[in-house]
């Protein structure tokens, strides 16, 4: 799906699973054929292979059911909180994160991200399974040097929101920043599947943030000047 095609539903012949789905397919799937593997029996094959045809079903994007009914409902939110702190001053690491194209250089599941104006842009991502998701999305509210706040337009492949901040760190440490997200995965995925992909999305996320602080620390210490100018401007 382009981010200019409506819908959840892929319009490429023979897809009808939405990206979400897929991505809950995939995790499923690949926990019931590890299960079922190391059951050895009879219904460990039985496992195996459902779990085998639940991968198949998020790789492809293809369900035969679904070809028959239409069927979609949504699941509840993931939500993700996770902090770091990082020694750089806080307009330096808000500089950077505004400049949304900068991101897929220290966040490993980002693909690309296209500016699109002052306010909107194009994402591209790559999920467990190799599946590529596509949204855009709109910065909603900011402050400059504060904070940053955004969510998914409609005809997106996900539904998801979220808020960066940037808070002088005590002691001058640098910057502590903090990052809260929410999406919706279409499909009606059951409490434990979103509970296990919650669980994946925060280790993930922490790895990519300590990543972003390896780079932006490896761009030097501040000098005595930007030490200077940082204490006197609060930031």
């Amino acid at each position: 799906m382009t981010h200019h095609e409506p819908g959840y539903w892929y319009t490429e012949e023979g897809i009808n699973v939405g990206a979400g789905e897929r991505l809950i397919s995939v995790a499923l799937g690949g926990l019931l054929a590890a299960k079922g593997v190391r059951k050895g029996s009879f219904g460990g094959l039985l496992t195996a292979l459902t779990g085998g045809y639940l991968m198949y079903r998020g790789s492809t994007g293809h369900c035969a059911l679904y070809d028959r009914l239409g069927v979609k409902t949504s699941g509840g939110p993931i939500e993700i909180h996770e902090s770091i702190t990082v020694n750089r001053p806080v307009y330096e690491l808000y500089g950077f994160w505004r400049n949304l194209e900068n991101l897929p250089e220290v966040m490993s599941h980002l693909e690309e991200v296209k500016v699109i104006d002052s306010r909107r842009s194009h994402w591209g991502a790559i999920a467990p399974g190799g599946i590529k998701v596509e949204w855009d999305a709109e910065i909603t509210d900011e402050r400059e040097n504060e904070y940053i706040a955004w969510r998914s337009l409609p005809y997106s492949d996900i539904d998801t929101e979220g808020l960066v901040e940037f808070r002088k760190a005590p002691g001058n440490r640098g910057t502590e920043l903090r990052l809260h997200m929410a999406y919706n995965l279409p499909g009606g995925a059951p409490p434990a599947v979103q509970k296990l992909l919650g669980t994946l999305s925060f280790r993930q996320l922490r790895e990519e943030l300590i990543h972003f602080k390896q780079v932006m620390e490896a761009s030097g210490e501040p000098s005595a000047e930007e030490r200077g100018r940082w204490r006197a401007s609060g930031e």
